[in-house]
């Protein structure tokens, strides 16, 4: 504003002024309040909501944030005298959830409150830090913290331990493939699949047993009051080596680690009858190697012509008797050869875990692991 003021010599002047407004007002409220608002134009000017600021005219982009919002972007234009009003609604982030429990519908609470049974899944969940506790009769609860991020994928999987009474604890079986022999102090449990067994807390031990499988041996777990211990072995299938090797130094040996009974005790057998005929024939030719060795000694002592033609037939009968005795063991020690060298080579060819076994155990456990992780396998409860 623009005028002329008139000034005398020993004379006060007066004028009033009034300027007229330069500037415009901002006023930025958001839902939810306390947001962070940022005017990249003035980046000398920030705050929270509501927020509220005389600025110079002009076009201003405003943005809103916070780390569990998506982001709120409006360009706005700031008029002299007049005020711009912004009103933003701000869309919490989210991500998914898939929660799982073992067993199967355990009841699920995210901050203490129920969300239904597992498995669940739950989209376009807002983010955040929560505390996730799953629930079931007869089973000790678990809680987990998990923090989801926006567009997170998370898996959260519980695994509940039996409750039991004072003195007694758990061994849970339940992650051991199919098909396994359970043996616990000696004592046949059964076969899997099997869930838990309740016994008294103490040394307990275990072997397991799987045909076609190499046993695990034993293995000796300490069981404390109330604990739970899940037992996970993989049994190594046969090696057709290890079977090669039997073979090789005992008959039918290699047969009975594969698994295969009937053929082993059929090498066996014949193994040991053509010892036994081995034996027999060397006891037989040693026998008529002394009688040859006797008619000789005869034959040298004979003392007229008529005692000559009766020792050098005798001498003659011992030696073929003799010699045919010796081709008999010559034989007889064959057959044990032989029969050593097939059963080596059947176990070479046939020995360790077949291959139908082995596609068929693949098989079981991708089969066992779709069923857990789906949390639909039964509860079984064996009490010890």
């Amino acid at each position: 504003s623009e005028f002329q003021i008139s000034m005398q010599d020993n004379k006060n002047e007066v004028k009033n002024i009034t300027l007229d407004q330069n500037y415009g007002t901002l006023n930025v409220n958001s839902n939810p309040s306390g947001m962070s608002v940022s005017l990249p134009e003035l980046s000398s000017i920030s705050g929270v909501t509501p927020f509220s600021k005389n600025i110079t005219p002009g076009a201003y982009t405003v943005i809103i944030q916070d780390s569990l919002y998506e982001t709120y972007r409006s360009i706005e234009t700031v008029n002299i005298s007049e005020t711009t009003n912004v009103e933003a609604t701000l869309n919490r982030k989210t991500g998914l959830l898939k929660i799982y429990s073992k067993p199967y519908d355990s009841e699920i609470f995210i901050d203490g409150k129920s969300v239904g049974l597992a498995p669940l899944t739950l989209k376009n969940y807002p983010t955040g830090s929560y505390q996730i506790e799953a629930k079931k009769m007869e089973y000790n609860p678990k809680t987990k913290t998990v923090v989801l991020n926006y567009n997170d994928v998370k898996d959260v999987d519980f695994v509940l331990d039996k409750g039991c009474p004072p003195n007694m604890g758990i061994f849970d079986f339940s992650e051991l493939e199919d098909g396994i022999s359970v043996y616990c102090d000696n004592k046949l449990l059964g076969e899997t699949p099997l869930k838990y067994m309740q016994t008294k807390a103490g040394n307990h031990k275990f072997e397991f047993k799987k045909k076609y499988f190499e046993s695990s041996g034993n293995k000796l777990h300490n069981l404390n009051d109330q604990q739970t211990i899940r037992l996970n072995y993989q049994l190594s299938p046969k090696s057709k080596s290890k079977a090669v090797l039997k073979s090789f130094f005992i008959t039918g040996t290699g047969q009975f680690y594969s698994e295969q009974k009937k053929k082993g005790t059929l090498f066996l057998l014949i193994e040991l009858a053509g010892l036994g005929y081995a034996g027999y024939s060397y006891a037989d030719y040693d026998t008529k190697k002394k009688d040859y060795e006797a008619t000789v000694d005869d034959y040298l002592n004979v003392m007229s012509p008529e005692q000559e033609v009766i020792a050098w037939q005798s001498m003659a009968t011992a030696n073929k008797e003799m010699s045919d005795a010796r081709d008999q063991l010559a034989t007889a020690f064959l057959i044990p050869i032989g029969v050593h060298a097939l059963n080596f080579l059947d176990a070479l060819l046939f020995g360790g875990v077949p291959g139908d076994v082995k596609n068929s155990n693949k098989q079981n456990i991708s089969l066992k692991f779709k069923n857990d992780k789906e949390m639909l396998k039964a509860n079984l409860c064996l009490n010890f």
